[in-house]
């Protein structure tokens, strides 16, 4: 996609009863040597010498067309050096590349709009800005493609279109055709805003199809990764490519208001025999929430997502003081002679370099090693002795003792670059009387300077009372433990001020 989520999408139309013409018949499919995956209809774009097209475009990208009983929408535009699919529960991995040139990946989104089960019949040609023309690779894509896709009533699904291309090619139409006509799309006049947020969630789960694991990073909303790089996020699902398809079952909009969406994900994996199994790392039902940025939506990773992927790759370690400050470099820097004897240097060897006198305090006696605490203020001690499940419980005190300030110094500093403390006050404003009635801690697991707190709430305000169980990251900062906000909370506390 493009670097975040530059997901164009067009929408071309697959059409019951649409059959392979002759004529036209693009160039020979060449094996492909190329770049990184971009979005090279952006790189492109059309040129004032362009040869004048003999039809005017049906739909551009992300606009909708309809010919017969099927809409189908182009949803982004991706060069790839070489290209995967698995097609079906069951069937073997494919893939594909390694020669000559490279490959045009056309993502779309199908939907069945004729009112009774129907199966595609379609062929598919990319034409590029110099008029020439490519057919489709003959690598069967995920869920059956143009040509062979099975829908149900009203059902919509997502696939990709590939096309072997020389390196440096720049699409600018898309032909679908059928007997006596053809559909055509316009590339590179896009529409991406008219994209509903229910395409990305069909989108995002094809790319699981296509070992573009990186694709459905990228789909992420960058204030919701709860510090997942995008190398752990490969870490944890390219190992799952080959062993499992997943399939979109169903999809339901929970909510939706403004900038935000929420949707019922219902799903299927299959093992590699093509009999559904149950995943320990993968949810088979889930609540996604979608967020709006710009004319893009994208999707919240949830907790339970972050929560498993730092189970099974593990954190990232911070290296602590004493494993960077090597002993000889103590005496020499930071403490004089004359103030802390020579013989009590290893004593040091655990603490931060000390750069200012007054760090340090004249002292003739050694300095015991077991009290690394005592270099650091007097408020990191403090929650340097508590757990991540006793300073949670300390923020849920100090709310229902109406201390907010204190209750939003318990998160981290990114959360509190996302939501300000006045914010933060006000949401609890505005449901006054707020309590949290009750909570109880099912599991505390801490990986490194990470944990995750499964906490049951019970919390009365002017809304009602709620019971439910959340997943709370917590990190290490300056040496204690801090929350890090929910996107949910986040959605909260900034819609509150």
């Amino acid at each position: 996609m493009r670097g975040f989520v530059t997901l164009v999408a067009v929408l071309a139309t697959l059409l019951l009863g649409l059959a392979c013409s002759p004529g036209e018949v693009g160039q020979e499919n060449r094996e492909d040597e190329g770049g990184e995956r971009e979005n090279i209809i952006r790189a492109s774009g059309r040129q004032d010498g362009d040869t004048e097209v003999e039809k005017e475009a049906d739909a551009g990208l992300g606009e909708a067309v309809r010919a017969g009983g099927v809409s189908l929408r182009i949803f982004d535009v991706r060069s790839r050096d070489r290209i995967y699919a698995i097609s079906g529960p069951g069937a073997r991995p494919a893939t594909k590349g390694g020669g000559f040139g490279e490959f045009v990946a056309v993502d779309y989104v199908v939907r069945n709009v004729s009112g009774s089960p129907l199966t595609t019949r379609g062929r598919a040609t990319l034409v590029d800005d110099q008029g020439n023309a490519y057919e489709q690779v003959g690598i069967e894509p995920p869920a059956g493609g143009v040509d062979g896709m099975e829908l149900g009533t009203d059902q919509k699904r997502a696939s990709t279109m590939f096309f072997q291309v020389p390196n440096g090619t720049y699409p600018e139409w898309l032909e679908v055709r059928k007997p006596g006509d053809v559909v055509r799309i316009d590339l590179l006049e896009t529409h991406q805003d008219e994209i509903p947020p229910e395409d990305y969630l069909h989108v995002y789960h094809a790319y699981f199809n296509e070992n573009a694991s990186e694709e459905a990073y990228e789909m992420i909303d960058p204030s919701s990764v709860q510090r997942i790089t995008l190398g752990e996020w490969l870490t944890f699902f390219e190992p799952l490519w080959g062993e499992r398809y997943v399939n979109l079952d169903g999809l339901r909009r929970v909510s939706s208001m403004g900038d935000r969406a929420t949707f019922a994900v219902e799903r299927t994996l299959y093992d590699e025999d093509g009999d559904p199994v149950p995943d320990p790392e993968i949810d088979d039902s889930v609540v996604q929430e979608m967020v709006r940025t710009g004319d893009e939506w994208q999707l919240v990773m949830g907790d339970d997502l972050a929560s498993d992927i730092i189970a099974v790759i593990g954190p990232d370690e911070t290296p602590r003081p004493e494993t960077t400050v090597p002993e000889t470099t103590v005496p020499e820097t930071t403490v004089p002679e004359t103030t802390v004897p020579e013989t009590t240097v290893p004593e040091f060897t655990q603490l931060p370099p000390v750069t200012t006198p007054e760090t340090v305090p004249e002292r003739t006696q050694p300095v015991e090693a077991s009290t690394p605490e005592a270099t650091t203020a007097e408020t990191t001690e403090a929650v340097t002795d508590q757990g991540p499940d006793e300073v949670l419980a300390s923020q849920y005190e100090l709310i229902n003792a109406g201390d907010y300030d204190s209750a939003y110094a318990l998160f981290d500093e990114r959360s509190q670059a996302l939501v300000s403390a006045e914010q933060y006050g006000a949401y609890f404003a505005s449901l006054a009387p707020y309590e949290i009635a009750g909570y109880s801690f099912s599991s505390v697991q801490i990986q490194g300077e990470t944990a995750i707190v499964v906490v049951d709430l019970t919390v009365s305000s002017s809304a009602g009372v709620e019971r439910y169980q959340v997943s709370q990251q917590m990190v290490l900062e300056d040496g204690g433990w801090r929350a890090v906000m929910r996107p949910e909370q986040v959605a909260s506390f900034t819609a509150a001020g």
